[in-house]
C-alpha cells in the first residue's frame, strides 16, 4: 500500500496540540501549503510567534513546504508545461537548516506587497462572480432554475463543479491569465495543469456567490482575502492525495471538487 501525503490547513494546524502534530509529522508525509505560511505572517489569529515556531518545528520534524500557488501558475504560463510537484524541496531544506528568529523573518514591505497581490486576485474573482450573476440574471429560464434549487451547500458545490467541468477551461484560463502566458494555445491543456484546477475551482466558487446573490440568501456576501486562501488549499489538493481540515465549508468544496481524494477532519481520524 502506497504512503499517502496530507495537506495541512490552518484549522488543524491551530486546533491540534503541537506535540501531537509533530509526532504525526514524523510518521506521515505532511505538506504545509505556502498559504499557511502567509497566514501565519499576516493573520491576526496567527500573529502570535508560537505559531511561527510551530511551523519551524513541523518542518524540522519532516514536513514539506510548497511553492507559492501563483508562482506555479506563472511558471506554467512561461514554460508552457504543467507543474509536476508542488513541494519546494530547496526552500524546505533552507527553512529546516535556518534557526527560528524571534524577530520578524519577513519584512513589512514584502508582506504588504503579497497582501496587495492577493487582494487584486480576490477582486478579480469578485468581478468574475458578478459577471456570471449578471449573465444568469439575463437568462429567465436559467434564473428560474437557480431559484428553484433546494440543495444544501455540499450539493450546490457538486453542481457548480459539474457546470465548471462543462466549460472550456483552457479558453477561460488563456483569457483570464493571459498576462503570464507567452503562448495561449499551448497553455492549460488538461487536468495535469495547476492552472486548470485554479480556473475550475474559481469558476465553481463564483457560481456559489452568484447563487447567494440571485437568491438573496446572503446579498451582502462578497469575496474576501480568506476566500482566495481557502481556494488555494483546494487547488493544492489537485497535486496531493489527502487534505486535513476542520473547516466544514472547505471540506465540502474539497469533496465536491475531488471526490476521489480523502478529506479528514483531524489527525485522530487517520489510523497508523
Amino acid at each position: 500500500m502506497s504512503i499517502k501525503n496530507f495537506l495541512l490547513d490552518k484549522s488543524v494546524f491551530v486546533g491540534t496540540n503541537e506535540s501531537e502534530l509533530c509526532n504525526f509529522v514524523r510518521s506521515h508525509p505532511i505538506i504545509l501549503p505556502e498559504t499557511l505560511f502567509y497566514e501565519c505572517y499576516t493573520s491576526s489569529e496567527l500573529s502570535n510567534k508560537k505559531f511561527l515556531k510551530r511551523l519551524y518545528r513541523l518542518l524540522k520534524a519532516g514536513a514539506y513546504a510548497t511553492y507559492q500557488l501563483m508562482q506555479i501558475i506563472a511558471d506554467e504560463g512561461k514554460n508552457l508545461s504543467p507543474c509536476t510537484c508542488i513541494i519546494d524541496y530547496s526552500e524546505t531544506n533552507n527553512l529546516r537548516e535556518t534557526p527560528f528568529r524571534e524577530e520578524r523573518t519577513i519584512g513589512k514591505a514584502e508582506i504588504d506587497e503579497t497582501k496587495n497581490d492577493r487582494s487584486k486576485i480576490a477582486q478579480g474573482m469578485k468581478k468574475l462572480a458578478l459577471k456570471i450573476a449578471q449573465k444568469l440574471t439575463n437568462n429567465p429560464d436559467y434564473l428560474k432554475e437557480i431559484r428553484s434549487l433546494n440543495l444544501n451547500r455540499k450539493e450546490r458545490f457538486q453542481k457548480w463543479i459539474e457546470i465548471a467541468d462543462k466549460n472550456d477551461i483552457h479558453d477561460l484560463a488563456s483569457k483570464s491569465l493571459r498576462k503570464c502566458v507567452i503562448e495561449p494555445k499551448r497553455f492549460c491543456l488538461s487536468t495535469d495543469w495547476i492552472s486548470w484546477h485554479y480556473m475550475r475551482v474559481i469558476y465553481a466558487i463564483a457560481l456559489e456567490y452568484s447563487y447567494l446573490k440571485i437568491t438573496a440568501t446572503c446579498p451582502q456576501n462578497e469575496f474576501a482575502e480568506h476566500d482566495f486562501m481557502d481556494i488555494e488549499y483546494i487547488i493544492f489538493l489537485s497535486k496531493s492525495e489527502s487534505l486535513l481540515t476542520g473547516d466544514a465549508k472547505l471540506r465540502e468544496l474539497a469533496e465536491a471538487a475531488y471526490p476521489n481524494k480523502e478529506v479528514f477532519k483531524n489527525v485522530q481520524d487517520i489510523s497508523g
